[in-house]
């Protein structure tokens, strides 16, 4: 009787939730226009895959250097989904063990946030958490919630709002939220948008990026990893299946930036109608079509720093890395994801630090790369050796030389 008890509103609520997403009642009208998109004055990226070679990673590189993180009971880190960096903290966001642990430069353990919980200050699940680098507050979004803690795991404040299920949040100024939703799903309006800006509050004030009201074949498709990076003042946007990034300002003017241009390799401007739309396509499908056809296409994470923009990107089943110099305007890619035959390390790098690109690394790849005599840079060889036996993530720092 008791199981019978807690079930039945849990299928309850499922059942109201697919019906008020899922269903085809009509869309309800938001008062809040769609701001236009400034398209004056956005740069092209050019990525030749036609004449232009795969670069060796290591001529790229003018310093890289590693830092392994202290391994405690309260800083073990299960699974990393992702690291944020300031310039006295690095935050690792630990999405297994529901938690946030925070370290030094050093990779000394200074605190860890974990509250799971039903209270007002605690969170059921950590679905993603990022970083207010103006007020050091750490953001961690649960379902429906929103949910402030200061650099010690002091509760600061919460609050709900119908606006979350997101693919990711960003922190703008005075605690504002730029909201991301692939295709603008789950906005049932008449105009769905893609980003919405939230205030302090969880309350809807301004929409961008216009999107499709047709269902997307979602068991088909594969969406970007990190669609949101940067930070306040300027944020970078990068929907799925597109060649544009966008920028989203502290002033919260939204524009398009860079247009990425692959050549004969680019992804036609039908692509989403035609086939991701397309709900008798399966995955793999979809996978062998773009392959088939050399198509190249964005897969988020595309980062910037003073000197260069990193643009990550899928190609013929293979995931590689383009690097943009701004000085010059060329561009290099290299594959990423292992260890090479000349013992290069290709890591995909998912944040920036001042000029750094930033990645991290199993410790248990690393030492089996080594055995495998498949590390031939004599830096990381050391470097491995020093490992002790613990299993915390390795971060790497990596700066490119000009070209």
């Amino acid at each position: 009787m008791r199981k019978q008890l807690i079930i039945g509103p849990i299928i309850a609520l499922f059942c109201a939730w697919g019906i008020y997403f899922l269903s085809d009642e009509p869309y309800r009208k938001l008062e809040i226009p769609i701001s236009p998109t400034d398209t004056s004055q956005a740069a092209t990226i050019s990525i030749d895959l036609e004449s232009l070679p795969i670069s060796n990673f290591s001529d790229l590189v003018e310093e890289i250097f590693y830092l392994s993180l202290e391994e405690m009971e309260h800083s073990k880190v299960i699974r990393m989904a992702d690291v944020i960096i300031d310039d006295d903290h690095i935050l690792v966001v630990d999405d297994e063990g529901q938690k946030v642990v925070g370290f030094d430069h050093q990779g000394k353990y200074l605190f860890d946030i974990y509250r799971k919980g039903k209270g007002d200050e605690q969170y059921r699940y950590m679905e993603y958490a990022t970083y207010d680098h103006e007020r050091k507050e750490v953001l961690i979004v649960d379902t429906w919630k929103y949910i402030w803690f200061d650099l010690k795991g002091k509760y600061l404040r919460s609050y709900k709002s119908e606006y979350n299920f997101s693919d990711k949040i960003a922190l703008l100024e005075n605690s504002n939220l730029a909201y991301f939703r692939e295709f603008g799903a789950i906005d049932r309006s008449l105009s769905p948008a893609s980003v919405n800006i939230l205030d302090s509050t969880g309350q809807l004030t301004s929409r961008f990026l216009p999107t499709t009201k047709d269902k997307i074949s979602y068991a088909a498709t594969l969406m970007n990893g990190k669609p949101i990076t940067g930070r306040y003042p300027s944020i970078l946007i990068t929907p799925s299946y597109s060649d544009k990034i966008y920028q989203l300002s502290s002033t919260k003017e939204f524009r398009l930036k860079y247009k990425v241009d692959f050549g004969p390799h680019q992804i036609p401007r039908h692509y989403r109608h035609a086939v991701l739309t397309n709900t008798e396509l399966t995955f793999g499908e979809v996978r062998r079509f773009e392959k088939d056809n050399s198509w190249a296409r964005l897969v988020g994470s595309v980062m910037e720093t003073d000197r260069l923009i990193c643009v990550p990107f899928f190609y013929e089943g293979r995931a590689f890395q383009a690097y943009y110099s701004k000085q010059t305007g060329l561009t290099r890619y290299v594959e990423t994801g292992s260890i090479n035959q000349q013992g290069e390390l290709r890591v995909y790098h998912q944040e920036t630090y001042n000029d750094y690109l930033v990645s991290w690394v199993k410790p248990e790849d690393l030492r089996k790369a080594l055995e495998n005599n498949k590390v031939k840079d004599p830096e990381t060889i050391e470097f491995i050796k020093r490992l002790d036996n613990g299993n915390n993530p390795v971060i790497r720092f990596v700066k490119l030389r000009d070209f």
